[in-house]
């Protein structure tokens, strides 16, 4: 099975992007046109474009305690796989268990931002981590991508991009810090590290060119197998220091995030893997390539692979994205995607939520006419929503995820159904 080729030389310009627009989780594009959102003081102190009043004033009344309906959502599952709905059709779906939790939140994600000191002092510390603190010259080989300053487009990448120690006096971040080599690569953005390679991939495939692509994946597009940790039930591949199992590799990659890049998670956010897939480096040599996400207080965050989505709205859906990658026991050996590190706000919290059947009731009134989808699976998750290309600003509900295809387009369709207000937002 093949992962389509072009995908990486499309998120090559994408990591750009998200240097300069904040962290994105993929090149998108949306639908409509653009509607302004109105102004308002958001609670904290922030001031946001999103109102969180009228938000508040959209509220269901009447939904279900989180406590209570543990017991209730099971039964109610099997009754909805047995309804017949117009234009969504739950008879193979399956219902994902509740979180054990008892309460939601509506939350605004915000950049932690770097400076210039944590920028610099993130590479020197890193280069002496992964064994390498003479690979590169420091002074040279670190660039920045900024629009504080002209890029030289007669050099090649990354030396078209300013020089980061000859402009540390006059840069107002160390966010868009490069580095990028044949012995090693990385790229800070605003939360922290965004990309990196410690070159091993690079190294042991005897390649002449710049770390980059180990970071993207490019050596990764011969996958074996595929699916959740459970369908791999401990069994081991051979990799490039002896045979190691796709669970213990998962568990190093788990500890490696946790532990911080290079800023530790904050209170109530841990790492998910809900996807992983065995690639071929040679012959019989394989490499692991997990997609993780945060965990915010016992619920996942959506998460969404690299790729192009069509939106019919004034939004842009943003779920978590990153993929780790895995050669030996020594653990993540290279990684693109999003970073722990960014603030979650709380805005509005509340102990209860619209039910499976309210949700499905809602989407039968709520969805066009012309979606048909027969959903695969449900579950609660965190969905990051940015409106009107607002990327300082990204609003997080907790929603009902149904993942599913569209059988009058026939693509994969993905819909969320706000566990609060019944808002819908999906993507094609």
């Amino acid at each position: 099975m093949k992962r389509y080729n072009n995908k990486k030389r499309k998120f090559l310009a994408c990591i750009i992007t998200a240097i300069l627009a904040g962290s994105l989780s993929g090149c998108k594009t949306s639908g409509q046109e653009k509607t302004p959102v109105s102004d308002t003081k958001g609670q904290n102190g922030l001031q946001l474009q999103y109102s969180v009043e009228k938000y508040k004033d959209q509220m269901v009344q009447d939904r279900v305690a989180l406590t209570e309906y543990q017991s209730s959502y099971k039964e109610e599952a099997a009754s909805i796989r047995k309804t017949e709905y117009p234009n969504v059709h739950f008879e193979n779906c399956e219902f994902i268990d509740l979180p054990q939790v008892d309460e939601l939140e509506m939350l605004v994600g915000k950049e932690r931002g770097m400076s210039v000191q944590e920028s610099w002092d993130t590479i020197t510390n890193w280069l002496e981590e992964i064994g390498k603190p003479d690979a590169i010259d420091m002074k040279h080989d670190v660039r920045v991508v900024t629009m504080q300053f002209e890029t030289d487009d007669t050099k090649e990448p990354p030396y078209m991009y300013p020089g980061f120690y000859e402009h540390m006096s006059e840069l107002e971040s160390g966010n868009g810090a490069l580095v990028n080599c044949n012995q090693c690569h990385m790229q800070i953005a605003g939360n922290g590290i965004y990309s990196m390679s410690d070159g091993k991939i690079t190294e042991y495939l005897g390649l002449k060119t710049k770390s980059i692509g180990d970071a993207l994946g490019a050596h990764m597009e011969d996958v074996v197998e595929a699916g959740t940790l459970s369908q791999f039930n401990g069994r081991k591949y051979e990799l490039t220091d002896g045979k190691l199992s796709v669970q213990k590799g998962a568990q190093l990659v788990k500890d490696y995030f946790l532990a911080g890049t290079p800023f530790a998670c904050k209170e109530g956010i841990s790492v998910d893997i809900p996807w992983v897939q065995v690639c071929r480096l040679k012959k019989d040599v394989y490499a692991y390539d997990y997609m993780v996400r945060r965990v915010y207080r016992g619920v996942p965050f959506v998460y969404m692979d690299h790729g192009s989505y069509r939106y019919d709205g004034n939004y842009t859906i943003g779920g978590d994205s990153k993929h780790a990658y895995v050669i030996d026991h020594a653990g993540v050996t290279a990684y693109h995607g999003y970073n722990e590190a960014e603030k979650l706000i709380p805005l509005v919290a509340d102990r209860k939520i619209i039910s499976v059947k309210q949700m499905a009731e809602i989407l039968e009134k709520g969805l066009a006419p012309h979606v048909d989808i027969h959903v695969t699976s449900v579950g609660l998750a965190y969905l990051p929503v940015v409106f009107d290309s607002n990327y300082e600003e990204r609003m997080i509900f907790p929603c009902w995820q149904l993942t599913g295809d569209s059988q009058t387009k026939g693509r994969h369709i993905g819909v969320f159904v706000d566990a609060f207000t019944g808002e819908i937002y999906y993507f094609t």
